[in-house]
């Protein structure tokens, strides 16, 4: 628009040529100058396009912050150690067994059909499987359950038939084990018996079977002895050395007869 205005007034500055003079008029005024018409303005160009600008390039990622250091005023942060973790509780150990007797049972693989008969008489006889024995007893499994009854509790050819059944036949030490369970059950001639079928498979057993001979039989069917703090008191002074004829009361206990107490 400015561009407009300034050529407007460009164009009124401009002299008339002298040829371009108009002629007076009859009165004596000047006619009035003839006013030519403005060129056209020139035409607008139009404003060049941008120039065209190069591929964009991504922006490059923000570096990386780094933490301040601490003020020196400020403590530096230590972490805790780690916390060890609980160990285990320690297995816990069963309490121990009790010592195994000193004659366990023996288990027979393959049970033996047997029948005693008792020295009671509430229950004469037993019949049933030997599953067990040691020395002193025999294990029967009965109609009603398993029963224990010590040898002693049987009568002699009922506990000498049933043991001998027991017993390895090829075996000297249990030929000699028979012959000593019979003669302590008073079996005298299965104690020998069962002797000489021992020094048949090993004569070295010779001075074992001669003192068991030697011996007093039937030591398994007498009570064994009483101790002496368990009988009675006239029973215990029975068995009491007697004192000399010639004792005097109070020599054996002085502080008695000199009515001092006894410390």
């Amino acid at each position: 628009m400015k561009r407009y205005v300034f050529l407007i007034l460009g164009l009124l500055a401009i002299p008339v040529a002298a040829g371009d003079t108009a002629p007076e008029s009859p009165s004596g005024t000047a006619p009035p100058a003839v006013i030519r018409p403005a060129p056209p303005p020139a035409a607008i160009q139009p404003a060049p396009p941008p120039a065209q600008s190069g591929t964009i390039q991504p922006a490059p990622p923000p570096a990386t912050m780094e933490p301040a250091p601490p003020a020196a005023s400020e403590p530096a942060v230590t972490h805790p150690a780690p916390i060890a973790p609980i160990p285990a509780p320690a297995a816990i150990k069963p309490p121990p067994t009790a010592a195994e007797p000193a004659n366990p049972m023996t288990k027979l693989d393959k049970p033996i059909f047997t029948m005693v008969v008792l020295r009671t008489i509430k229950a004469p006889s037993v019949r049933g499987d030997v599953v067990a024995y040691n020395d002193t007893s025999v294990s029967i499994k009965t109609a009603i359950g398993v029963v224990t009854h010590k040898w002693i509790e049987l009568t002699t050819p009922s506990a000498c038939t049933l043991r001998a059944r027991l017993i390895d036949k090829t075996k000297a030490e249990d030929w000699l084990t028979m012959a000593t369970f019979a003669w302590g059950m008073n079996a005298l001639d299965q104690a020998r018996s069962a002797a000489m079928q021992a020094l048949a498979l090993d004569k070295t057993l010779k001075p074992r079977t001669d003192a068991l001979l030697k011996s007093e039989p039937g030591l398994l069917l007498k009570p064994p002895p009483i101790p002496a703090e368990s009988l009675p008191i006239a029973d215990r002074t029975a068995n009491a050395t007697p004192l000399p004829p010639d004792a005097k009361p109070g020599e054996l206990f002085p502080e008695v007869k000199s009515g001092k107490p006894r410390k």
